[in-house]
């Protein structure tokens, strides 16, 4: 995943996966989840053509790429 791409969508992912109880924290650019004593790379609960959806309202207007960049 670009971690560039709609990251309302991953900020979004973070708070449901707090709201879960676990611990999340961004590194290097990508959201990361503690399983145990290693961090990985938390998955997202929505599907893919969500994202897809995203990127192409994304780069069509100006002010949605300043909104979904957030």
């Amino acid at each position: 995943m670009n971690p560039y791409t709609c990251r309302l969508l991953i900020r979004i992912d973070g708070l449901l996966l707090r709201l879960r109880g676990r611990q999340v924290e961004w590194r290097g650019g990508y959201l990361c989840v503690k399983n145990g004593a290693a961090w990985g790379e938390a998955r997202s609960v929505f599907p893919d053509w969500m994202y897809l959806a995203a990127v192409r309202i994304q780069n069509r207007w100006l002010w949605t790429r300043k909104v979904l960049s957030l």
